[in-house]
Protein backbone atom coordinates (compact mmCIF):
# COMPACT_ATOMS: atom_id res chain seq x y z
CA UNK A 1 0.00 0.00 0.00
CA UNK A 2 1.17 3.30 -0.15
CA UNK A 3 2.48 5.36 2.80
CA UNK A 4 3.34 9.30 2.97
CA UNK A 5 2.92 10.40 -1.15
CA UNK A 6 4.62 7.07 -2.00
CA UNK A 7 3.55 3.24 -3.70
CA UNK A 8 5.15 0.56 -3.03
CA UNK A 9 6.25 -1.74 -5.71
CA UNK A 10 3.66 -4.42 -6.28
CA UNK A 11 -0.16 -5.29 -5.41
CA UNK A 12 -0.28 -1.83 -3.63
CA UNK A 13 -3.91 -0.58 -2.45
CA UNK A 14 -4.87 3.22 -2.80
CA UNK A 15 -4.64 5.79 -0.32
CA UNK A 16 -6.03 9.14 -0.21
CA UNK A 17 -3.25 11.76 -1.33
CA UNK A 18 -3.23 12.96 2.49
CA UNK A 19 -1.39 9.85 2.69
CA UNK A 20 -0.33 8.85 -0.93
CA UNK A 21 -0.40 9.63 -4.07
CA UNK A 22 -1.23 7.95 -7.49
CA UNK A 23 1.76 5.98 -8.96
CA UNK A 24 -0.26 5.12 -12.32
CA UNK A 25 0.73 2.29 -14.50
CA UNK A 26 -2.00 3.29 -16.87
CA UNK A 27 -5.28 1.73 -18.48
CA UNK A 28 -5.71 -0.56 -21.10
CA UNK A 29 -6.27 1.61 -23.52
CA UNK A 30 -2.82 1.93 -25.29
CA UNK A 31 -3.29 5.53 -26.59
CA UNK A 32 -4.45 7.94 -29.06
CA UNK A 33 -1.38 10.26 -29.53
CA UNK A 34 -1.75 11.98 -32.91
CA UNK A 35 1.27 13.19 -35.38
CA UNK A 36 0.71 16.11 -37.87
CA UNK A 37 2.04 15.26 -41.33
CA UNK A 38 2.08 11.95 -41.84
CA UNK A 39 3.54 10.89 -38.49
CA UNK A 40 1.75 8.11 -36.90
CA UNK A 41 -1.34 7.81 -33.89
CA UNK A 42 -1.01 4.96 -31.71
CA UNK A 43 -3.99 2.74 -31.41
CA UNK A 44 -6.77 2.35 -28.69
CA UNK A 45 -7.98 -1.31 -27.44
CA UNK A 46 -11.23 0.11 -26.44
CA UNK A 47 -13.65 -0.19 -29.84
CA UNK A 48 -16.49 2.79 -29.61
CA UNK A 49 -19.05 1.39 -27.59
CA UNK A 50 -22.44 1.54 -28.54
CA UNK A 51 -24.06 4.39 -27.01
CA UNK A 52 -27.52 3.19 -28.57
CA UNK A 53 -28.35 0.99 -25.44
CA UNK A 54 -27.47 3.35 -22.76
CA UNK A 55 -30.33 5.13 -21.32
CA UNK A 56 -30.25 8.18 -19.56
CA UNK A 57 -32.86 8.30 -17.12
CA UNK A 58 -31.11 9.83 -13.47
CA UNK A 59 -31.83 12.72 -12.38
CA UNK A 60 -31.27 16.10 -13.60
CA UNK A 61 -28.89 16.91 -10.34
CA UNK A 62 -26.77 13.59 -10.82
CA UNK A 63 -26.55 13.82 -14.64
CA UNK A 64 -24.95 17.51 -14.31
CA UNK A 65 -22.68 16.43 -11.50
CA UNK A 66 -21.62 13.54 -13.61
CA UNK A 67 -21.44 15.83 -16.77
CA UNK A 68 -19.23 18.23 -15.13
CA UNK A 69 -16.83 15.94 -13.57
CA UNK A 70 -16.23 13.80 -16.64
CA UNK A 71 -15.78 17.05 -18.73
CA UNK A 72 -12.70 17.89 -15.97
CA UNK A 73 -14.54 20.32 -14.17
CA UNK A 74 -13.88 18.94 -11.02
CA UNK A 75 -14.28 22.58 -9.14
CA UNK A 76 -18.35 22.51 -10.21
CA UNK A 77 -18.72 19.10 -9.98
CA UNK A 78 -17.24 18.99 -6.65
CA UNK A 79 -20.16 21.37 -5.28
CA UNK A 80 -22.76 19.21 -7.04
CA UNK A 81 -21.52 15.72 -6.02
CA UNK A 82 -22.51 15.07 -2.69
CA UNK A 83 -24.19 12.09 -2.65
CA UNK A 84 -23.41 11.49 -6.27
CA UNK A 85 -20.70 8.65 -6.43
CA UNK A 86 -20.13 8.68 -9.96
CA UNK A 87 -19.44 12.42 -9.89
CA UNK A 88 -17.77 12.04 -6.54
CA UNK A 89 -15.94 9.30 -7.85
CA UNK A 90 -14.35 11.29 -10.30
CA UNK A 91 -13.42 14.11 -8.35
CA UNK A 92 -11.41 11.61 -6.35
CA UNK A 93 -9.66 10.69 -8.98
CA UNK A 94 -8.45 14.10 -9.54
CA UNK A 95 -7.75 15.36 -6.08
CA UNK A 96 -5.85 12.19 -4.98
CA UNK A 97 -8.46 9.67 -3.21
CA UNK A 98 -8.20 6.46 -4.37
CA UNK A 99 -9.65 4.66 -2.09
CA UNK A 100 -12.90 7.01 -2.00
CA UNK A 101 -12.75 7.22 -6.13
CA UNK A 102 -12.53 2.89 -6.01
CA UNK A 103 -15.22 2.86 -3.27
CA UNK A 104 -17.46 5.39 -4.90
CA UNK A 105 -17.10 3.42 -8.49
CA UNK A 106 -18.14 0.32 -6.81
CA UNK A 107 -21.21 1.73 -5.09
CA UNK A 108 -22.38 3.04 -9.18
CA UNK A 109 -21.81 -0.67 -10.21
CA UNK A 110 -23.51 -2.47 -7.51
CA UNK A 111 -26.48 -0.20 -7.81
CA UNK A 112 -29.90 0.31 -10.19
CA UNK A 113 -27.71 3.28 -11.41
CA UNK A 114 -28.62 4.49 -15.54
CA UNK A 115 -26.56 2.21 -17.36
CA UNK A 116 -24.49 5.25 -18.75
CA UNK A 117 -23.33 6.29 -15.57
CA UNK A 118 -22.30 2.45 -14.48
CA UNK A 119 -20.36 1.93 -17.57
CA UNK A 120 -18.33 5.38 -17.07
CA UNK A 121 -17.89 3.57 -13.58
CA UNK A 122 -16.54 0.49 -14.65
CA UNK A 123 -14.32 2.66 -16.80
CA UNK A 124 -12.84 4.44 -13.92
CA UNK A 125 -12.55 1.49 -11.81
CA UNK A 126 -10.70 -0.23 -14.48
CA UNK A 127 -8.16 2.48 -14.89
CA UNK A 128 -7.48 2.36 -11.23
CA UNK A 129 -6.81 -0.86 -10.66
CA UNK A 130 -4.68 -1.57 -14.08
CA UNK A 131 -2.62 1.47 -12.51
CA UNK A 132 -1.67 -0.54 -9.04
CA UNK A 133 -1.78 -3.91 -10.71
CA UNK A 134 -4.19 -5.23 -9.38
CA UNK A 135 -4.93 -7.98 -12.23
CA UNK A 136 -6.79 -10.12 -10.55
CA UNK A 137 -10.19 -7.85 -9.72
CA UNK A 138 -9.58 -6.46 -12.66
CA UNK A 139 -10.01 -9.54 -14.48
CA UNK A 140 -12.69 -10.03 -12.10
CA UNK A 141 -14.06 -6.66 -13.35
CA UNK A 142 -14.20 -7.44 -17.03
CA UNK A 143 -15.85 -10.51 -16.27
CA UNK A 144 -18.86 -8.78 -14.58
CA UNK A 145 -18.63 -6.40 -17.62
CA UNK A 146 -19.05 -8.80 -19.93
CA UNK A 147 -22.36 -10.25 -17.95
CA UNK A 148 -23.99 -6.86 -17.30
CA UNK A 149 -23.11 -5.54 -20.90
CA UNK A 150 -21.33 -2.92 -19.80
CA UNK A 151 -18.87 -0.78 -22.12
CA UNK A 152 -17.16 -3.83 -22.78
CA UNK A 153 -15.13 -5.93 -25.52
CA UNK A 154 -13.40 -9.31 -24.80
CA UNK A 155 -10.05 -7.91 -26.26
CA UNK A 156 -10.20 -5.94 -22.55
CA UNK A 157 -10.76 -9.17 -20.75
CA UNK A 158 -8.00 -11.55 -22.87
CA UNK A 159 -5.37 -8.69 -21.55
CA UNK A 160 -6.87 -8.32 -17.89
CA UNK A 161 -6.18 -12.52 -17.84
CA UNK A 162 -2.37 -12.45 -19.33
CA UNK A 163 -1.49 -9.30 -17.30
CA UNK A 164 -3.23 -11.62 -13.80
CA UNK A 165 -0.82 -14.60 -15.16
CA UNK A 166 2.33 -12.59 -15.71
CA UNK A 167 2.29 -10.63 -11.97
CA UNK A 168 4.00 -7.50 -11.07
CA UNK A 169 6.68 -5.45 -12.65
CA UNK A 170 9.62 -5.85 -10.34
CA UNK A 171 12.38 -3.13 -10.39
CA UNK A 172 15.91 -3.59 -8.82
CA UNK A 173 18.45 -0.46 -9.04
CA UNK A 174 22.24 -0.59 -7.32
CA UNK A 175 21.44 3.25 -6.34
CA UNK A 176 18.48 5.67 -6.31
CA UNK A 177 19.05 7.13 -8.81
CA UNK A 178 20.53 6.33 -12.40
CA UNK A 179 21.27 8.94 -15.26
CA UNK A 180 21.81 8.32 -19.24
CA UNK A 181 21.55 9.89 -22.15
CA UNK A 182 19.22 10.98 -23.78
CA UNK A 183 18.32 11.76 -27.57
CA UNK A 184 15.24 12.79 -29.92
CA UNK A 185 14.08 11.13 -32.74
CA UNK A 186 13.11 12.25 -36.28
CA UNK A 187 9.58 13.54 -34.77
CA UNK A 188 11.53 14.91 -31.53
CA UNK A 189 10.19 12.19 -28.92
CA UNK A 190 12.98 11.27 -26.35
CA UNK A 191 14.61 7.94 -26.73
CA UNK A 192 17.12 5.81 -24.32
CA UNK A 193 19.13 3.22 -25.02
CA UNK A 194 17.92 -0.18 -23.10
CA UNK A 195 18.18 -3.79 -23.61
CA UNK A 196 15.87 -6.71 -23.67
CA UNK A 197 16.43 -10.63 -22.10
CA UNK A 198 20.19 -9.45 -22.54
CA UNK A 199 20.54 -8.77 -26.17
CA UNK A 200 22.64 -5.79 -27.75
CA UNK A 201 21.09 -2.64 -26.20
CA UNK A 202 18.49 -0.61 -28.88
CA UNK A 203 16.10 2.50 -28.69
CA UNK A 204 13.55 2.69 -27.05
CA UNK A 205 10.73 5.64 -27.14
CA UNK A 206 9.99 7.34 -23.46
CA UNK A 207 5.80 7.87 -24.25
CA UNK A 208 4.34 8.97 -21.16
CA UNK A 209 1.03 8.94 -23.70
CA UNK A 210 1.77 5.23 -24.20
CA UNK A 211 -0.54 3.14 -21.61
CA UNK A 212 1.32 0.21 -22.49
CA UNK A 213 4.87 -0.72 -23.66
CA UNK A 214 5.08 -1.55 -27.01
CA UNK A 215 7.20 -3.41 -29.12
CA UNK A 216 7.22 -5.12 -32.70
CA UNK A 217 6.56 -8.65 -33.96
CA UNK A 218 10.24 -8.73 -35.43
CA UNK A 219 12.09 -6.85 -32.17
CA UNK A 220 10.08 -9.49 -29.96
CA UNK A 221 11.55 -12.17 -32.71
CA UNK A 222 15.33 -10.66 -32.45
CA UNK A 223 15.09 -10.50 -28.19
CA UNK A 224 13.20 -13.49 -27.28
CA UNK A 225 10.24 -11.37 -25.72
CA UNK A 226 7.91 -14.20 -25.37
CA UNK A 227 4.38 -14.38 -26.47
CA UNK A 228 2.64 -15.33 -23.48
CA UNK A 229 -1.17 -15.57 -25.20
CA UNK A 230 -1.83 -17.28 -28.60
CA UNK A 231 -5.16 -14.75 -28.53
CA UNK A 232 -5.42 -11.94 -30.69
CA UNK A 233 -6.58 -8.31 -29.88
CA UNK A 234 -8.30 -5.87 -32.02
CA UNK A 235 -7.12 -2.34 -31.64
CA UNK A 236 -9.16 0.67 -33.29
CA UNK A 237 -7.04 4.05 -34.00
CA UNK A 238 -7.90 7.49 -34.25
CA UNK A 239 -8.08 7.19 -37.62
CA UNK A 240 -10.79 4.66 -37.39
CA UNK A 241 -8.49 1.83 -38.77
CA UNK A 242 -8.27 -1.40 -36.78
CA UNK A 243 -4.67 -3.13 -35.86
CA UNK A 244 -4.39 -6.49 -34.05
CA UNK A 245 -2.15 -7.05 -31.46
CA UNK A 246 -0.68 -9.52 -29.18
CA UNK A 247 -0.05 -9.54 -24.94
CA UNK A 248 4.06 -10.37 -24.54
CA UNK A 249 6.51 -10.13 -21.81
CA UNK A 250 9.99 -9.02 -21.52
CA UNK A 251 11.83 -11.23 -18.88
CA UNK A 252 14.43 -9.04 -18.61
CA UNK A 253 14.45 -4.97 -19.21
CA UNK A 254 17.92 -3.45 -18.42
CA UNK A 255 18.40 0.75 -18.51
CA UNK A 256 21.79 1.60 -17.70
CA UNK A 257 22.12 0.47 -14.13
CA UNK A 258 18.41 -0.42 -13.55
CA UNK A 259 17.02 -3.41 -14.16
CA UNK A 260 13.21 -4.18 -14.62
CA UNK A 261 11.70 -7.98 -14.15
CA UNK A 262 9.02 -9.42 -15.67
CA UNK A 263 7.46 -6.18 -18.77
CA UNK A 264 4.63 -6.55 -19.95
CA UNK A 265 4.05 -5.28 -23.65
CA UNK A 266 1.72 -5.04 -26.44
CA UNK A 267 3.30 -7.21 -29.30
CA UNK A 268 2.35 -5.01 -32.70
CA UNK A 269 2.82 -5.92 -36.39
CA UNK A 270 5.99 -4.01 -38.02
CA UNK A 271 3.53 -2.76 -40.63
CA UNK A 272 1.26 -1.25 -38.37
CA UNK A 273 4.69 0.80 -36.45
CA UNK A 274 6.18 1.99 -40.29
CA UNK A 275 5.22 4.74 -41.99
CA UNK A 276 5.54 6.03 -45.57
CA UNK A 277 4.71 7.91 -48.24
CA UNK A 278 4.06 6.80 -51.16
CA UNK A 279 6.99 4.04 -51.14
CA UNK A 280 9.65 5.71 -48.39
CA UNK A 281 9.88 5.21 -45.30
CA UNK A 282 9.33 8.73 -42.60
CA UNK A 283 9.22 6.59 -39.43
CA UNK A 284 9.83 3.14 -38.15
CA UNK A 285 8.96 2.44 -34.61
CA UNK A 286 10.28 -0.63 -33.09
CA UNK A 287 9.72 -0.15 -28.86
CA UNK A 288 8.10 2.09 -26.12
CA UNK A 289 8.56 2.45 -23.13
CA UNK A 290 5.19 3.89 -22.09
CA UNK A 291 3.67 5.03 -18.59
CA UNK A 292 3.52 1.91 -16.67
CA UNK A 293 7.21 2.39 -16.47
CA UNK A 294 7.62 5.80 -16.17
CA UNK A 295 5.57 6.13 -13.99
CA UNK A 296 7.23 3.74 -11.37
CA UNK A 297 10.30 6.75 -11.31
CA UNK A 298 10.44 10.47 -10.25
CA UNK A 299 11.52 10.84 -14.29
CA UNK A 300 13.28 13.64 -15.07
CA UNK A 301 13.52 14.06 -19.08
CA UNK A 302 15.92 17.13 -19.50
CA UNK A 303 15.12 17.96 -22.96
CA UNK A 304 18.17 20.34 -23.01
CA UNK A 305 21.48 18.41 -21.54
CA UNK A 306 19.92 15.39 -23.71
CA UNK A 307 19.91 13.53 -20.26
CA UNK A 308 17.24 11.17 -18.69
CA UNK A 309 17.17 10.69 -14.68
CA UNK A 310 15.19 7.88 -13.23
CA UNK A 311 14.92 8.35 -9.10
CA UNK A 312 13.43 4.87 -7.75
CA UNK A 313 12.57 4.93 -4.01
CA UNK A 314 11.31 0.82 -2.92
CA UNK A 315 10.17 2.25 -0.08
CA UNK A 316 7.80 5.29 0.85
CA UNK A 317 9.55 8.42 1.52
CA UNK A 318 7.76 11.28 3.42
CA UNK A 319 6.86 14.24 1.29
CA UNK A 320 6.29 16.66 4.01
CA UNK A 321 2.88 18.39 4.28
CA UNK A 322 1.47 17.27 0.77
CA UNK A 323 0.13 19.70 -1.56
CA UNK A 324 -2.82 19.81 -4.47
CA UNK A 325 -0.92 18.28 -7.58
CA UNK A 326 -1.39 19.23 -11.19
CA UNK A 327 -0.91 15.82 -12.60
CA UNK A 328 -3.39 13.04 -12.59
CA UNK A 329 -4.09 9.82 -13.93
CA UNK A 330 -7.84 8.55 -15.86
CA UNK A 331 -6.51 6.07 -18.30
CA UNK A 332 -4.21 8.55 -19.91
CA UNK A 333 -1.84 11.04 -17.49
CA UNK A 334 -3.72 14.18 -17.36
CA UNK A 335 -1.92 17.82 -16.51
CA UNK A 336 -3.62 20.86 -15.72
CA UNK A 337 -3.78 23.53 -18.16
CA UNK A 338 -4.88 27.28 -18.34
CA UNK A 339 -4.57 28.90 -22.11
CA UNK A 340 -4.85 32.29 -22.72
CA UNK A 341 -6.08 32.71 -19.25
CA UNK A 342 -8.87 30.17 -19.56
CA UNK A 343 -9.31 26.84 -17.86
CA UNK A 344 -7.96 25.16 -16.09
CA UNK A 345 -8.20 22.22 -19.36
CA UNK A 346 -6.57 18.58 -18.74
CA UNK A 347 -4.29 18.18 -21.27
CA UNK A 348 -2.67 14.19 -21.49
CA UNK A 349 0.74 14.88 -20.58
CA UNK A 350 2.46 13.08 -24.03
CA UNK A 351 5.56 12.95 -24.59
CA UNK A 352 5.38 10.50 -27.52
CA UNK A 353 3.89 13.40 -29.06
CA UNK A 354 5.43 16.06 -31.44
CA UNK A 355 2.60 18.57 -31.71
CA UNK A 356 0.41 19.44 -29.16
CA UNK A 357 -3.48 20.07 -29.76
CA UNK A 358 -6.63 20.92 -28.87
CA UNK A 359 -9.94 19.48 -29.10
CA UNK A 360 -13.21 21.18 -29.83
CA UNK A 361 -14.55 20.64 -26.26
CA UNK A 362 -11.22 22.62 -25.23
CA UNK A 363 -11.58 25.72 -27.48
CA UNK A 364 -15.16 25.88 -26.58
CA UNK A 365 -13.85 26.40 -22.83
CA UNK A 366 -11.97 29.06 -23.60
CA UNK A 367 -12.84 32.56 -22.27
CA UNK A 368 -12.46 34.13 -25.52
CA UNK A 369 -13.37 32.81 -29.31
CA UNK A 370 -10.58 32.68 -31.15
CA UNK A 371 -9.91 32.63 -34.86
CA UNK A 372 -8.48 29.50 -36.52
CA UNK A 373 -6.57 29.06 -39.41
CA UNK A 374 -7.05 25.86 -41.93
CA UNK A 375 -5.51 24.10 -44.21
CA UNK A 376 -4.65 20.73 -45.75
CA UNK A 377 -2.94 18.60 -44.23
CA UNK A 378 -2.61 14.19 -42.47
CA UNK A 379 -3.03 12.67 -39.71
CA UNK A 380 -1.16 9.26 -39.81
CA UNK A 381 -1.98 6.32 -37.46
CA UNK A 382 -1.35 3.19 -36.58
CA UNK A 383 -2.12 0.74 -39.97
CA UNK A 384 -2.66 4.06 -42.21
CA UNK A 385 -3.22 7.52 -42.40
CA UNK A 386 -5.88 9.90 -43.29
CA UNK A 387 -5.28 12.89 -45.46
CA UNK A 388 -7.93 16.21 -45.31
CA UNK A 389 -8.71 19.98 -43.76
CA UNK A 390 -7.12 20.61 -40.73
CA UNK A 391 -7.48 23.48 -38.51
CA UNK A 392 -5.03 25.31 -36.16
CA UNK A 393 -5.23 27.91 -33.30
CA UNK A 394 -1.87 30.19 -33.39
CA UNK A 395 -0.56 32.57 -30.47
CA UNK A 396 -1.65 30.58 -27.96
CA UNK A 397 -0.11 31.11 -24.30
CA UNK A 398 -0.44 27.99 -22.03
CA UNK A 399 0.20 27.99 -18.52
CA UNK A 400 1.92 25.32 -17.11
CA UNK A 401 3.50 24.31 -13.98
CA UNK A 402 3.71 27.92 -13.47
CA UNK A 403 5.25 28.11 -16.55
CA UNK A 404 4.63 30.29 -19.67
CA UNK A 405 4.53 28.01 -23.04
CA UNK A 406 3.90 29.35 -26.42
CA UNK A 407 3.18 26.31 -29.38
CA UNK A 408 3.64 27.70 -32.43
CA UNK A 409 0.80 26.47 -33.67
CA UNK A 410 -1.75 23.91 -31.59
CA UNK A 411 -3.98 22.20 -33.93
CA UNK A 412 -7.43 21.16 -33.47
CA UNK A 413 -8.70 17.65 -33.60
CA UNK A 414 -10.52 15.98 -31.29
CA UNK A 415 -9.53 12.44 -29.71
CA UNK A 416 -10.96 9.61 -29.06
CA UNK A 417 -12.12 9.37 -25.51
CA UNK A 418 -12.95 5.56 -25.37
CA UNK A 419 -11.47 4.10 -21.59
CA UNK A 420 -10.89 7.69 -20.16
CA UNK A 421 -12.68 8.42 -17.25
CA UNK A 422 -12.07 12.31 -18.15
CA UNK A 423 -12.77 13.42 -21.81
CA UNK A 424 -8.90 15.08 -22.78
CA UNK A 425 -8.71 19.09 -23.74
CA UNK A 426 -6.23 18.38 -25.69
CA UNK A 427 -2.46 16.85 -26.20
CA UNK A 428 0.75 18.40 -24.65
CA UNK A 429 3.65 17.37 -26.88
CA UNK A 430 6.90 17.40 -27.21
CA UNK A 431 6.87 20.59 -29.02
CA UNK A 432 5.90 22.79 -25.70
CA UNK A 433 8.27 20.38 -23.43
CA UNK A 434 11.52 20.02 -25.67
CA UNK A 435 12.68 24.04 -23.67
CA UNK A 436 12.48 22.46 -20.04
CA UNK A 437 13.73 19.97 -17.88
CA UNK A 438 10.43 18.45 -17.55
CA UNK A 439 10.23 16.08 -14.21
CA UNK A 440 7.12 13.31 -14.25
CA UNK A 441 6.21 12.55 -10.65
CA UNK A 442 3.13 9.94 -10.13
CA UNK A 443 3.27 8.79 -7.31
CA UNK A 444 3.07 12.57 -5.91
CA UNK A 445 0.60 13.97 -8.68
CA UNK A 446 3.11 16.32 -9.54
CA UNK A 447 4.73 17.55 -12.96
CA UNK A 448 7.17 19.95 -12.61
CA UNK A 449 9.03 22.19 -15.37
CA UNK A 450 12.48 23.79 -15.06
CA UNK A 451 14.07 26.14 -17.63
CA UNK A 452 17.60 25.45 -18.49
CA UNK A 453 19.96 28.08 -16.70
CA UNK A 454 21.70 28.95 -19.01
CA UNK A 455 19.35 30.47 -20.97
CA UNK A 456 17.61 32.97 -18.25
Amino acid sequence: MTQNGRRKDAGSAFCNRSDSAVSASGAILLCCLLYLACAPTRPTIRPTPDNTRFRLAAPADTLKAWQLAAQGDFERAETRAAGEPLAQGLVDIYQGRLVDAERNFRAVLDSPADSAMRSHAYVGLEALLLSHERYASLESLELRAAQEHLEYDSTNRFVAEALNRLGHLEIEAATSETRLPMKLSSVGVPMVKAAANGRRAQDFWLDTGASMNVVTESFARRHGIRIVSEKTGLAGTSTQRKVTFKMGVIDTLRIDELVLRNVPVVVMRDRDLTFKLLFITLLKIDAIIGWPVISRFVATLDYPAHELVLEYYPEPRDPGTPEPGNLFFAGQPYVRVAVDSSGPLNFILDTGASTSMITRAGLGKLIATPALASGMGCIGGAGGGDAGKLRSLSGARFLVAGQELFPQTLMVHDLPAEGLAVAPDGILGEDVLRSFRVIVNAADGRLTLERDSTEE
